[in-house]
């Protein structure tokens, strides 16, 4: 009973986690460790480890069948590692809060997907909400004169909001059919094995020879910023509705907010407090809305 009144805090920290990103990426892309070989080993790590969970477990749950993969390839190469990609080049191209804002245009995305794919009827309340998103994108993209935010950056933290939609719509034809754990082993199965084709492990290796220390924050980046805040996820949507959840879960822009202002002494203007506020706004309104009747 105390552990089900607790659960809404596992997706609440995990948006915290996710929100922790940008520290890392920045501090590992400043010594050589480029984006490509953090989306290989941030999957490796949460794929490996969510392997030996279930052969010490019941390795029995590992098994899916071969009409399913298509489904794996979509939420791994082309949302996990899509995603990875895109949005750590926005970081090193942008302020921290405009990169997960971007990204956060992902609920929209999955709005327009579902009405082409699934049949979705685009509601009022689902038009406002992707007119406040866009509004508070706007806003945002406009507050940090120190940091210009080009058309590419723009273009790329939107194609991470869309890299990040299509797990949701993939995930949708087999998340009934196997556990969400099974789904997410096989997801990061997928990217790390997508991702290695593009990894330049000769420049790795010698970005790891120069900083030897760097594998230690490579490893606590896969483990905080990507298995942690997945399994905690999991573990509130037990005792969660997936709305509600995903509502909690915004934390990950205040967080990441906090982590440009403090760590990377980013500027926020009073229209940029504005996008934050509206680009909430909408995810909250969305996600009320799909998690009740559809308006």
């Amino acid at each position: 009973m105390l552990f089900k009144k607790i659960a809404p805090l596992f997706p609440t920290l995990a948006g915290v986690l996710w929100g922790l990103t940008g520290i890392f990426v920045r501090n590992l892309n400043g010594i050589g460790i480029d984006n490509f070989h953090l989306a290989f080993f941030r999957s490796l790590f949460a794929a490996v480890s969510l392997i030996i969970f279930f052969l010490i477990t019941d390795k029995k749950q590992l098994r899916i069948e071969v009409k399913d993969l298509w489904c794996f390839f979509g939420t791994g190469i082309l949302s996990v590692f899509s995603f990875s990609v895109c949005y750590f080049y926005t970081l090193m191209h942008s302020s921290v809060s405009v990169a997960v804002i971007l990204a956060y245009t992902a609920p929209f995305f999955v709005i327009l997907l579902s009405a082409i794919i699934f049949r979705e009827k685009i509601t009022a309340v689902k038009l406002v909400a992707l007119f406040i998103a866009t509004l508070g994108c706007f806003l945002l993209c406009k507050t940090d004169k120190n940091t210009p935010i080009t058309a590419v950056v723009i273009i790329i933290g939107l194609l991470a909001g869309l890299s990040y939609a299509l797990y949701s719509i993939f995930a949708r034809f087999v998340v009934g059919k196997y556990p969400p754990l099974v789904i997410t082993a096989y997801t990061f199965i997928f990217s790390s094995v997508g991702s290695a084709f593009l990894a330049d492990f000769h420049s790795f290796a010698s970005a790891v020879s120069a900083h030897p220390a760097s594998i230690l924050t490579v490893i606590l980046f896969s483990f905080v910023s990507t298995l942690m805040p997945y399994l905690l996820l999991t573990i509130g949507l037990k005792y969660v509705e997936a709305g509600k959840a995903a509502i909690l879960t915004t934390t990950e822009v205040l967080t990441a907010s906090l982590v440009g202002i403090l760590f990377f002494h980013e500027k926020i203007t009073a229209a940029g407090i504005l996008g934050i506020i509206l680009i909430l706004a909408a995810v909250v309104l969305i996600n009320i809305k799909l998690s009740g009747k559809d308006l």
